[in-house]
């Protein structure tokens, strides 16, 4: 029993020096039998002896008084941190990936610069990328996911938090936990990885989100960012066509980029939990675009414009969707109502949006109707999608369709991909959508006028548009049905569908009015 033991806590001791050069990147000093005892640990003695208590600062100002670093240490990570706030420090980080495949920043715990070649990859709130620095005989970590949220220095255990103390400190220790579990599972393939450094390079941008406006509003914009960047700033366009490849997961490709750039790399979807081991495989690392900048109008209208070319040309290509897409165009006007509801939902939004139509009709006989509601990926089948995603909107679309009758064109979106979307919403001549992402596609990409709709408890927030009218509160009465799933600001509500017609038409009318139905 005792030799038991003195064996465990003798594996626990190897496991333990195996990390801390690792860290130190002593990997001259790992050995076969330091890498057996710490892949021989369970999940909890990593959590426990790997790991330990994260030590979190959550703010970069109480490094101040800190003793495990020394002065210049300190004014290193200051001057890093700063570094990071500034708008193009995505971008610069991305160029030398590209251009370079390394990604240098000064050094912090030396003289020099310290060199990113290494990644990890975790799906932890929507996907975060570790980049790993060697920094002389040390390492740390920048962590990506909408921006750079923070750095991990594994060495000492600690962890500056860069969004001033937003994140939970349980989730920080958590994710770290997770980030160290997964390097220990992979560490003998690791060890081969970072043999020979020189060989390893950028293997591709990752660019995926399983919602989409995270996907078109923080990693696209991003990506155009560094577009824009290099056209513009850095005079060399060229360097964005080097990209080697672009990868999203199944759940996460909301437009294919290789298409909206013309590309000639490669465009690959790839399991989440394959993504590690592919890049270590392929000697490679990978970069999230993410930046923490206010996009200026011209770099968001320049994107905007360009989606909604390749969106139309995607559409003409195919002989079918050209067919339905240039009946479309002989309607008028075009109305484009967003019924999804997966959060917060009218509640009667069938009898409101068909009330609407049939009134619009009277006025002008030739309406058209586009129905929007959840959307699927460019790797997903849009039928199984509808079926096994959609089934709400799905059902929804078609009481509104047999409701208004068929002698109105009516075009269900209800799990079509944004490609398809973004092109039908460059056509639309007003729209009614809840104030929420349902506005993405048809206002902030396709620049439509249009009414929108939310309960009182949810601000308009990042989707606030000035070519949106909302429905003044006063209209709204929120359903608080304590039975539901739907708490908080995601309750639904119920507006009464005359009033919202009575707003809708004059609305309408107003914007027709005044010659506002330019199209592409």
């Amino acid at each position: 029993m005792e030799d038991n033991l003195v064996d465990q806590n003798s594996m626990i001791e190897l496991a333990i020096e195996c990390w801390n050069y690792y860290n130190k990147d002593l990997l001259k000093d790992i050995n076969s039998l330091h890498i057996n005892a710490l892949q021989s640990l369970s999940g909890e003695n990593i959590d426990k002896w790997v790991t330990g208590k994260v030590k979190i600062f959550n703010d970069i100002s109480e490094i101040k008084n800190s003793e495990e670093f020394n002065e210049h240490e300190r004014t290193q990570i200051k001057k890093l941190y700063t570094a990071a706030k500034d708008e193009n420090f995505s971008n610069q980080m991305l160029e030398m990936a590209v251009n370079k495949n390394e990604i240098l920043v000064n050094s912090i715990f030396g003289q020099g610069l310290a060199s990113c070649k290494q990644s990890i990859y975790l799906p932890l709130h929507g996907g975060k990328n570790f980049l790993r620095f060697i920094d002389g005989n040390d390492s740390f970590y920048i962590i990506q996911r909408f921006n750079v949220t923070g750095m991990y220095f594994p060495a000492k255990n600690i962890f500056i938090d860069f969004k001033n103390g937003h994140s939970r400190n349980s989730n920080i220790q958590k994710h770290i936990e997770k980030l160290n579990r997964e390097i220990v599972r992979l560490f003998d393939k690791i060890m081969d990885f970072l043999k020979n450094r020189n060989s390893i390079s950028l293997y591709a941008l990752l660019i995926s989100f399983f919602r989409p406006y995270h996907f078109f509003n923080d990693f696209l914009s991003s990506l155009h960012s560094f577009h824009y960047y290099l056209n513009h700033e850095l005079k060399k366009p060229e360097i964005f066509y080097k990209i080697p490849r672009i990868i999203s997961l199944e759940d996460g490709m909301f437009y294919s980029i290789k298409s909206l750039y013309s590309l000639p790399c490669e465009e690959q979807v790839v399991d989440v939990d394959d993504v590690n081991e592919i890049l270590i495989d392929n000697q490679g690392f990978i970069v999230l675009p993410s930046s923490n900048k206010q996009y200026p109008k011209q770099e968001k209208a320049e994107l905007n414009n360009l989606l909604v070319k390749r969106s139309i040309e995607s559409i003409l290509r195919d002989s079918k969707q050209a067919e339905k897409f240039n009946k479309l165009k002989e309607c008028y006007p075009i109305l484009w109502f967003g019924i999804c509801g997966e959060r917060r939902s009218w509640d009667e939004k069938v009898r409101g949006v068909a009330n609407i139509v049939r009134e619009v009709r009277k006025l002008y006989p030739n309406v058209g109707v586009i129905l929007d509601g959840l959307t699927s990926t460019e790797a997903q089948n849009e039928k199984n999608f509808r079926r096994e995603y959609a089934i709400s909107d799905t059902k929804v679309a078609k009481k509104i369709i047999k409701r208004i009758g068929p002698q109105i064109p009516a075009f269900n979106l209800v799990g079509s991909t944004s490609t398809k979307k973004i092109a039908y919403a460059s056509q639309a001549d007003f729209f009614l959508t809840s104030y929420s992402t349902d506005t993405m596609f048809v206002a902030h990409i396709c620049g439509k006028h249009g009414v929108a709709h939310m309960n009182t408890l949810k601000g308009t927030g990042q989707h606030e548009h000035p070519f949106i009218y909302k429905i003044p509160n006063k209209y709204i009465k929120n359903i608080m049905d304590k039975g539901s799933k739907r708490k908080g600001t995601n309750v639904s509500y119920s507006m009464k569908p005359k009033k919202v017609c009575s707003i809708f038409i004059s609305k309408l009318q107003e914007h027709l009015s005044k010659g506002n139905n330019f199209k592409e």
